[in-house]
């Protein structure tokens, strides 16, 4: 189901969604740390970047994976949702 929706929205086979599984060698350094941070402080599975005039990626948003409905049993959602909503995520690296 999660392969289905990433397919609908154009980003199956994105270059600029990724997971926090990626492999260390496909990657850059920065966008290891955004993903490192997405996973560890945020619970996400993939983050979308997008990359800007000076050839930087900047992560645009957090994608998800809760079709088991299970991931977000043991975890504080409002506590997820205020940490997204009170920090500049840019200024965390």
């Amino acid at each position: 189901m999660f392969k289905d929706i990433l397919k609908q929205l154009n980003l199956e086979n994105n270059n600029n969604l990724l997971f926090v599984t990626q492999k260390d060698d496909e990657i850059n350094e920065t966008q290891r740390k955004y993903l490192y941070l997405a996973h560890n402080d945020y619970l996400a599975d993939a983050v979308f970047f997008q990359k800007n005039s000076n050839e930087k990626y900047i992560p645009q948003f957090f994608i998800y994976d809760n079709t088991n409905n299970e991931k977000f049993n043991n975890v504080n959602l409002t506590e997820i949702h205020k940490r997204l909503w009170s920090r500049k995520y840019n200024n965390a690296l």
